[in-house]
């Protein structure tokens, strides 16, 4: 599928997003909640952000093709649907992240991928060990 340019990023989250296990997620969640701060804020400005970038680049087919296949990833997880709506938020705004990424500063974008950190989902960060 093309995702624009971002393509070769977009892709493996897609394909590992459809193996992120439950306990992953969880603990990720946990840590995302103990340990980052201004937690909304920052995801507040980065959806901001991402759809403002969208529509002045013109990239809003690709990023509407990368929160469908992100939904569809979370869909085929036999475990989502105890919490398939902030797992699929989560994914819905990494992958649009991600199609700006070449575009906006990452230090904005960073917060869309927090909610991966703790999991082999893989998203366009190097975490700190």
């Amino acid at each position: 599928m093309d995702f624009g340019p971002m393509s070769a990023y977009v892709n493996p989250f897609i394909t590992s997003l459809a193996t992120l296990s439950l306990k992953e997620w969880d603990a990720s969640i946990v840590s995302m909640i103990n340990t980052t701060v201004s937690l909304e804020e920052g995801l507040d400005s980065a959806q901001q952000t991402i759809i403002l970038a969208i529509d002045a680049i013109g990239r809003s087919r690709q990023a509407d093709a990368a929160r469908e296949a992100a939904s569809a990833a979370v869909r085929s997880l036999s475990w989502a649907a105890s919490d398939e709506l902030a797992l699929r938020e989560a994914a819905r705004l990494a992958s649009a992240a991600i199609v700006v990424l070449d575009v906006v500063s990452f230090e904005i974008l960073l917060p869309a991928f927090i909610p991966f950190r703790l999991t082999d989902v893989a998203v366009p960060v190097k975490w700190a060990a």
